[in-house]
């Protein structure tokens, strides 16, 4: 492999092994000049094989191709309705937690009552209030199930 200077004075006879395809540093004997070479590579672009294909295959293969669409849309379509299956919450199911969580509410307010009274002094007042209120709630749901 011959190679130029890029100073164009003078030419070297390389042994083309020597140099790597990620290219190497040279430097010129006669003027100290340094350089990076890289090979040429030769790239052949090769064509794709054309394929000639008939009417009649291609009317054959579009309804194989469409149905195997349809089909895997209706198994995606299955899929996430079987992941949205999500059971509703009644209403009655609300209210129970609602109630649960202000019974609890007042549970821990009444664990705290007397660190609390430091901060509000009348806190006691609102205490008996959540308990009146829940004998309230206790008394009205009987008599619903009473009737």
């Amino acid at each position: 492999m011959i190679i130029t200077c890029p100073c164009n004075r003078k030419e070297f006879e390389v042994d083309a092994s020597l140099i790597p395809t990620e290219g190497k540093l040279l430097q010129c004997g006669a003027c100290d000049r340094k350089w990076f070479f890289q090979k040429e590579i030769e790239t052949k672009k090769e064509s794709p094989p054309i394929e000639r294909i008939s009417i009649e295959d291609r009317i054959e293969e579009i309804p194989k191709k469409t149905e195997d669409i349809i089909v895997e849309a209706e198994n995606t379509k299955k899929d996430i309705a079987i992941k949205k299956n999500i059971p509703k919450v009644s209403f009655l199911n609300k209210l129970l937690i609602i109630f649960i969580s202000l019974i609890a509410l007042i549970v821990l307010l009444d664990t705290f009552k007397t660190q609390i009274m430091i901060f509000i002094p009348s806190f006691d007042f609102v205490l008996e209030s959540l308990y009146e209120t829940l004998k309230d709630i206790f008394l009205f749901i009987s008599d619903l199930f009473n009737k």
